[in-house]
């Protein structure tokens, strides 16, 4: 990265940060949203999924996958605030030293808990409205969540979903914390700890 973009990454992490400090109830909106948005984007690619699950399953998940990318579009179009960029943007501003590491854990603190907030509120009218449909439909919504690249925000989603007797409480938080620590481990060591040391210092 040239030193304009590692200025442009860093001064988003103070921005961050500062409206945090600053107008929380608006950070944890715009988080509340993002988190909405991934559960849209989530229903969307299950419902395209399942479409094509018993005719061409290969092409379901392609479809599904190729729909849940309009989550990043709105979350854009909007400015939410993901958790799991913020992981990304908020270490990256720590190791240019823009921004404090208690600085980036208050984000993503905040970010995490709006996020969650706004994907159980969506998932418990989603489930309380009867839409969930049968358990091959909620079997299906699992398997999206746990093959291949896992994302702890949209988990959230299948944690609050799955508020239905007979799942183990201990194994979704379990799942939870597993999940998000590789975010964070994706993000903020694998991802943004190489692309500062990479990057231009001026």
């Amino acid at each position: 990265m040239n030193y304009e973009d590692v200025q442009k990454v860093s001064n988003a992490a103070k921005a961050k940060s500062n409206l945090v400090n600053t107008n929380f109830f608006k950070y944890f909106i715009r988080a509340v949203m993002a988190g909405f948005f991934i559960d849209v984007a989530m229903i969307y690619s299950n419902v395209v999924g399942n479409v094509f699950s018993k005719t061409m399953p290969e092409w379901g998940k392609f479809v599904g996958a190729l729909v849940f990318s309009i989550a990043v579009l709105l979350i854009s179009f909007v400015g939410g605030e993901l958790f799991t960029g913020n992981n990304m943007v908020m270490a990256f501003g720590a190791y240019d030293k823009q921004v404090s590491w208690k600085e980036a854990g208050k984000v993503w603190g905040v970010s995490y808990l709006g996020n969650f907030v706004g994907c159980a509120i969506l998932a418990l009218l989603f489930v309380g409205a009867g839409a969930s449909g049968t358990a091959d439909y909620f079997a299906g919504l699992i398997s999206a969540c746990l093959v291949g690249s896992e994302m702890c925000i949209r988990d959230s989603f299948v944690t609050a979903y799955c508020l239905v007797p007979g799942l183990s409480l201990g194994a979704m938080v379990k799942s939870m914390v597993v999940v998000t620590l590789g975010n964070m481990v994706g993000g903020a060591l694998l991802l943004a700890w190489p692309l500062r040391k990479m990057s231009a210092d001026k």
